[in-house]
């Protein structure tokens, strides 16, 4: 399965986001004009249809959710339901209505199957509170909403795939819940912050040069 939180061309740390133009703390990709970022989500999104098989749960903001839509069933996914993380205050913008939540795409491969395990008791709403402060990263996701996905479509031992794994909060919900997590990170910064966060797990990083 993938869970993972793409850029979402919103320029957040250039201040689209009115609480969070935090002292440079910057996304990579995240304010490309709209046809880079619609062709650099293609690219993305077409890798992890090559190398992931089951379930895909893809956060992405409102505003771009048609172009993400579209590139997804593009890719071959078949659209299963749209997850609303509704979290426990609003979120400053600059539109006309504040966000309180964030909508996140949920599917599986159409010639694949779906790894989702969990009971008929799930519904599309997930109440999770944001992180009132997240100085590391601009969109720290809460351990308990990527966790939910993990546990929903993955059994112990699978692997789960994050190519935009930011602050290592899908590395960190994978260890406590035994699973293996590949992912993926640009910036090193934000690389630092998850292996720190690993670390307190007790995990030690090795690098790996073949």
């Amino acid at each position: 399965m993938t869970f993972t939180d793409p850029p979402w061309g919103v320029d957040i740390g250039g201040g689209n986001h009115a609480d969070r133009k935090r002292g440079g703390i910057t996304i990579a990709n995240d304010a490309l004009p709209q046809d880079q970022f619609q062709e650099f989500l293609q690219q993305a999104m077409s890798v992890i249809r090559a190398v992931a098989d089951g379930d895909l749960y893809c956060v992405m903001a409102s505003a771009q959710w048609p172009t993400i839509d579209h590139i997804l069933r593009g890719c071959g996914y078949h659209w299963s339901a749209t997850l609303v993380w509704v979290k426990q205050s609003m979120v400053l913008t600059r539109r006309k209505y504040h966000a309180r939540f964030e909508p996140i795409w949920y599917g599986w491969p159409q010639d694949g199957k779906s790894s989702f395990s969990a009971g008929r008791d799930q519904d599309d709403v997930w109440q999770f509170d944001r992180p009132l402060k997240s100085p590391s990263h601009p969109t720290v996701k809460p351990l308990d909403l990527v966790a939910k996905a993990v546990f929903n479509s993955s059994q112990p031992g699978d692997i789960v795939f994050d190519p935009f794994s930011g602050s290592g909060s899908t590395l960190v919900a994978c260890h406590t819940a035994h699973r293996l997590c590949y992912a993926n990170e640009l910036l090193p910064k934000y690389v630092a912050v998850a292996l720190e966060r690993l670390s307190l797990l007790g995990l030690k990083p090795e690098l790996v040069t073949q």
